[in-house]
């Protein structure tokens, strides 16, 4: 009898222990480190900001060329050299900010936390509070496979929006143009919607303020088959020129139009056998 009353409390506390682990591997609870560990960030007032621009018409020729694209370094416009320690990333000249991407992982450095740092991008763009890019690696969109997939970037930082109510009420969705033409209306529409009180106000080339929602992308780096997520805060048309404005790894990148929807292009020319597509971007819709 003595010895049934010892071991049911051990039997119970067993279960309560495989229980608790299995909630852990299965992220059915996390520590969050938002707002917690975070900071609010405030951005500039923007009672006067420009209205939503309307798209220029692009060339019915932009699907048929084939664009010569440079090393990112050749697009390389603002340091970003203002630099927050704490979370590590570099506010830009432009009103925007541009995290630095930690270093790779795993045993072949296959492990990137481009798409991460992504989400690091936006929430701060959005929702004016810092998180370090290894928590949102951590507690919101960890990916057992090579780089980060889309559904998983979608559903990191869906989550992560979703528990701060500075964040606008709304979600982000992949959606996949149907060619380069398709793929930079859909970008700058995007971009220039309104999301909410929080989204960042961002100085065009010719000193005006707009209010701007970022998108992440999906490319092909340039000279390689390597694929990385980008930060795309901006389309500009100037001059009859259509340029986007990438923030990544600490800086910030102006590109041609053309050239990026060409690298979005190579992603589903060179891993179709994958069901990686072609054009990917996940985009904000508010509620």
């Amino acid at each position: 009898m003595l010895i049934g009353i010892v071991i049911a409390p051990i039997i119970v506390m067993k279960q309560l222990i495989t229980t608790a682990f299995f909630l852990l591997i299965n992220n059915s609870f996390a520590i969050d480190p938002t707002p917690g560990t975070g900071t609010y960030d405030p951005g500039l007032s923007c009672n006067h900001c420009e209205d939503r621009s309307h798209i220029p018409v692009l060339a019915a020729d932009v699907d048929r060329a084939v664009y010569h694209v440079k090393d990112f370094d050749s697009y390389l416009t603002d340091g970003c050299s203002s630099k927050n320690t704490e979370f590590d990333f570099g506010y830009c000249d432009d009103g925007t900010i541009s995290y630095v991407q930690p270093a790779s992982e795993g045993m072949f450095k296959q492990e990137g936390l481009c798409g991460q740092t992504s989400i690091s991008n936006m929430y701060h763009m959005y929702c004016h509070w810092n998180i370090g890019v290894n928590d949102v690696d951590e507690y919101y969109a960890y990916d057992y496979t090579p780089g980060l997939r889309t559904k998983v970037l979608t559903a990191g930082v869906n989550q992560l929006f979703s528990q701060n109510t500075d964040c606008p009420k709304g979600k982000f969705t992949p959606f996949y143009a149907n060619d380069k033409k398709d793929f930079i209306n859909s970008v700058a529409s995007a971009v220039m919607q309104t999301a909410g009180e929080n989204q960042v106000v961002r100085t065009k080339f010719k000193g005006r303020k707009v209010k701007r929602a970022p998108v992440a992308i999906l490319l092909s780096v340039p000279s390689s088959k390597v694929l990385h997520w980008v930060t795309v805060v901006d389309v500009e048309f100037f001059n009859g020129q259509c340029q986007m404005i990438l923030n990544q790894w600490g800086h910030q990148y102006t590109m041609p139009c053309e050239a990026v929807a060409e690298l979005s292009n190579r992603v589903g020319q060179n891993y179709w056998g994958a069901g990686i597509s072609s054009f990917t971007m996940i985009e904000f819709s508010r509620n």
